[in-house]
């Protein structure tokens, strides 16, 4: 896995031959554009919990095909979501799209699933890539 940060992003857009592209950010401003997904890809967004916060552009969001892990909290807190329902750019019901997109804002028992794989992996190494690091 190759962890990035924004700049570094950037710098490899677009991700066309990327089957698979996930994001754990906290920023305001979307960093993921539909410009750089190919049809097909599965995008999950698993860093923003905030009604403010949005990790991809109101592009992704309407190609997609979105799935939660609680509508109870995806309603409550992803920024992601919250903020095209708002400005009626995408409506609950949102219509099946050509990527697959993922939104969590997450639960304990994920962090607690992610920590017993990574030690049972044997913690893993970790290289630093300029602000980025492969695990």
């Amino acid at each position: 896995m190759l962890i990035l940060n924004a700049a570094q992003i950037n710098a490899l857009a677009p991700a066309h031959s990327m089957a698979i592209v996930s994001c754990a950010t906290s920023g305001s401003e979307p960093l993921l554009l539909a410009r750089w997904l190919k049809a097909g890809c599965f995008v999950g967004l698993v860093g923003s919990f905030s009604p403010i916060n949005r990790e991809a552009d109101d592009d992704v969001i309407l190609r997609s095909r979105v799935f939660v892990d609680t509508y109870g909290g995806a309603l409550k807190e992803a920024g992601d979501l919250l903020d095209p329902l708002k400005r009626k750019i995408i409506a609950r019901k949102h219509i099946v799209g050509e990527i697959t997109l993922f939104k969590s804002v997450g639960t304990p028992i994920e962090d607690l699933a992610l920590a017993h794989l990574v030690v049972e992996a044997g913690g893993g190494a970790c290289f630093e890539l300029g602000h980025g690091a492969e695990i």
